[in-house]
């Protein structure tokens, strides 16, 4: 049984233009967009918990302390 659900990474619950829809969609107005994050909440409900982590920027500027976050984030969840 899944009780904790990490998602790790900049686009998890990015929303905003500059963040995710100007990489994947054309034309799409930003209340239309889903996040990750918000699809997974709606499919599992409040019984599992969600563990969000960037770990780094959208634009790949990661640094050690959010790495380090990520991974912690990731030993604390049963999936990843």
């Amino acid at each position: 049984n899944v009780s904790k659900i990490a998602l790790i990474g900049p686009f998890a619950d990015a929303k905003r233009d500059r963040d995710y829809m100007s990489f994947w969609t054309f034309g799409a107005e930003q209340e239309d967009v889903i996040t990750l994050l918000q699809g997974v909440k709606a499919k599992l409900g409040n019984n599992t918990e969600i563990i969000v982590d960037s770990a780094c920027g959208w634009m790949g500027d990661c640094k050690e302390a959010g790495i380090k976050r990520a991974i912690e984030a990731a030993k604390r969840a049963d999936v990843v």
